[in-house]
């Protein structure tokens, strides 16, 4: 038997206040209207919940054994009511987000701050892993946002209608050498120009070699792969040791290069300039959470 929540409190303010017409006023209802909610309950019981006397009303043994039940359960609806109110304002919450490794490392951390001081309830989790992992994880509802580099094939799989992706920063993917490299003392460099150079390759699935292999096989480039890493800091540490060029998105080596320890070139060519990507539900099914980190991704930090 399902009880309308409504007529326990009724009852429960009737018992505390001792008379139906106090109980009324508190909960600003006419008199007639909460006597009637408390004939509908104790129809629905099958027992009388109240004696009624000249001085108001007492609860009987029944009603006696209801009350504390009624007052657990206007417990729960209390607490209910608080954690809409959160959610609402969010006061607290959970975020999980997969983030692509130049993405994570050099790109995220200052959007979070931002995040975390205007949601500071909110609980952020940041999984790092190359662009066609985060996809995996998103598709696998392990997170609640993917962001990744540039498009991808990976996207192919998450359901349509489902998700919606949008750009938040223009990034490009620049040649990075050390300062004694034979390439160091050029402004730009033709990606056409670049068949049999020494490289420092990103693994299967980054989202920055999927861009520069797709540009490089339409050139018919074939660059001479000395060693492939999963990680763009040893990818700086091995170019600055004088094995080979590396391609890096240009946030990767910002503080590298105003160092003077690492030189990024412009590669001439369109393809190497990409889109860092949101990927999240769409909006009806979003979280609150992940709406308002949408809105943070999109800016510049530290503005609003």
């Amino acid at each position: 038997m399902a009880l309308d929540p409504v007529l326990l409190r009724s009852f429960l303010a009737v018992a505390r206040a001792g008379s139906v017409s106090a109980a009324a006023a508190g909960l600003h209802r006419s008199q007639p209207a909460v006597s009637a909610q408390i004939r509908r309950l104790e129809q629905a019981i099958g027992e009388p919940l109240f004696v009624r006397g000249a001085r108001g009303v007492r609860l009987t043994d029944v009603g006696e054994r209801l009350r504390p039940h009624a007052e657990a359960l206007e417990r729960v609806l209390q607490g209910v009511a608080a954690l809409v109110d959160e959610a609402r304002s969010l006061g607290a919450g959970r975020l999980a987000i997969a983030a692509s490794t130049t993405i994570a490392l050099y790109w995220l951390p200052l959007r979070l701050v931002d995040y975390q001081r205007a949601h500071p309830g909110v609980r952020v989790r940041v999984l790092t892993r190359n662009s066609a992992e985060a996809v995996a994880a998103l598709a696998a509802g392990e997170v609640d946002v993917a962001l990744v580099e540039g498009l991808s094939d990976a996207w192919r799989s998450l359901p349509h209608g489902v998700y919606e992706a949008h750009g938040v920063h223009d990034d490009e993917i620049v040649l990075v050498v050390a300062p004694s490299h034979p390439l160091a003392g050029r402004g730009s460099v033709d990606a056409r120009d670049l068949d049999a150079l020494d490289v420092v390759w990103r693994e299967v699935g980054s989202g920055t070699r999927d861009v520069v292999q797709s540009v490089l096989d339409a050139l018919e480039v074939r660059p001479t792969v000395r060693l492939e890493l999963t990680e763009p800091e040893a990818m700086k540490r091995a170019v600055r040791s004088g094995i080979g060029a590396a391609f890096l998105s240009r946030v990767a080596v910002a503080d590298e290069v105003a160092a003077g320890t690492l030189i990024a070139l412009p590669c001439r060519h369109p393809g190497l300039r990409r889109s860092f990507t949101i990927l999240a539900p769409v909006a009806d099914l979003a979280s609150r959470a992940t709406r308002a980190f949408a809105v943070v991704a999109a800016r510049a930090p530290g503005t609003r």
